[in-house]
């Protein structure tokens, strides 16, 4: 599971799961405010630099 506050992190929820089939993500607060491309996959935090790096971190 993807846990990642599109409000803060610059990513779009739909974009996210397009990039990232079967993959679940849920959209909410993760304390991480003003932290770009970041989310937590599983109970990793990734930060990356941008949306493509984070789509392949979270692979």
């Amino acid at each position: 599971m993807i846990r990642v506050c599109s409000a803060c992190s610059g990513m779009s929820i739909d974009d996210l799961r397009d990039a990232l089939l079967g993959r679940e993500v849920e959209n909410e607060c993760i304390g991480e405010c003003g932290a770009e491309f970041t989310a937590y996959v599983g109970d990793d935090l990734i930060t990356a630099s941008s949306l493509d790096d984070f789509v392949n971190q979270a692979k």
